[in-house]
């Protein structure tokens, strides 16, 4: 077998890509046609040999990813990820009117997830298994009609030795500036390796302030440091909390990186693991998602706060990115489990 491949299969009917290191074991598949979503994701700890952990466990079907696309795998947030405040925001004049949840009013998690994407290509060379997928947003009208600006994502997926990689790039494609923020939304079960349980495994979350938020999880604006439970700069069991948090003012913390990239983790201590989220400095804060009713943990980076463009509106500094006509931005993040 060789080192890197590709491989392109089914998953509920829909085209499949598998990409696979064989040197190490380790796989990721992604879906082009449910909103790019990697479904799972095998690996074995960074530099050992076994075992191999399901950090995204692989999905029985469609019904896991559900109707809104974001409840199962790594579902990508865009135009915006979180809340937007009644679906609604205006931005140099413009106003954009996003469909809402009929139980709060409110929006969430932008508009690409459920979006059949573009393969533009897929590749395997001795740097590593590749899948490059685009979604143009000015060309889909059902994304038109409630974001009303031309720009083109693309996510470039690329699994190398026992890391997966996700490079995003976003293209303004049209005549004015691009408001927009961007989010990844990993599920990995709390429990990921066997011999424990939810309350014992650990999150670590590298920021030192969290925006205080209503009762609908909307930003007030105000931010606060944090304490007590809240404060997950150390790894600290989830000990029957639940979370659901944004975090921001950033400790730059991720090892084998550039100095300005941040890490989120999630340890097993039984096992001797730990999943690392880690996210370069366009993203500027992290959310944290650990429900008592389900036993998973979400470590979120995004680039922007929840209700990002109607904060920065009230002159609020909130990681509202602003991309000017022709020119692209880009980022990344990877995925990784090591031993502790």
């Amino acid at each position: 077998m060789a080192e890197y491949s590709v491989e392109r299969g089914d998953f509920a009917g829909y085209d499949a890509y598998v990409l696979r290191a064989g040197g190490t074991g380790a796989a990721a598949q992604i879906v082009p046609a449910l909103g790019a979503n990697c479904i799972a994701f095998r690996a074995p700890p960074v530099g050992a040999a076994g075992p191999l952990v399901d950090l995204l466990p692989p999905l029985s079907g469609i019904d896991a990813i559900g109707p809104t696309g974001y409840m199962s795998g790594n579902p990508i947030l865009f135009p915006f990820p979180s809340r937007m405040r009644q679906g609604r925001f205006t931005f140099e004049g413009r106003t954009n009117r996003f469909d809402v949840d009929p139980d709060n009013g409110h929006h969430i998690h932008g508009l690409v997830a459920t979006q059949p994407w573009a393969v533009e290509h897929a590749e395997s060379s001795s740097a590593g298994a590749v899948l490059r997928t685009s979604l143009d947003l000015g060309a889909n009208a059902d994304v038109r009609r409630q974001f009303d600006y031309a720009c083109r994502l693309t996510v470039t997926f690329t699994l190398h030795d026992a890391t997966l990689e996700l490079h995003s790039e976003v293209c303004n494609t049209g005549d004015r500036t691009l408001p927009m923020g961007l989010g990844f939304h990993p599920w990995f079960p709390a429990a990921f390796a066997a011999g424990g349980s939810r309350d014992q495994a650990e999150v670590q979350v590298p920021g030192r302030r969290t925006w205080q938020l209503t009762e609908e999880l909307l930003p007030t604006g105000n931010i606060r440091p944090v304490q007590g439970r809240l404060d997950l700069r150390q790894p600290r069991a989830l000990a029957g909390h639940a979370y659901d948090h944004i975090y921001t003012d950033l400790v730059a913390n991720a090892p084998d990186t550039l100095v300005d990239w941040s890490e989120a983790t999630l340890r097993n201590p039984w096992a001797g693991l730990e999943i690392a989220v880690q996210a370069d400095a366009s993203f500027l804060q992290w959310v944290l998602y650990a429900p008592l009713d389900r036993p998973i943990v979400c470590l979120e980076p995004y680039t922007c706060t929840g209700d990002a463009a109607n904060l920065a509106a009230r002159g609020i500094e909130s990681g509202l990115i602003t991309v000017p006509p022709g020119l692209t931005w880009q980022s990344t993040i990877r995925m990784l489990v090591r031993q502790m």
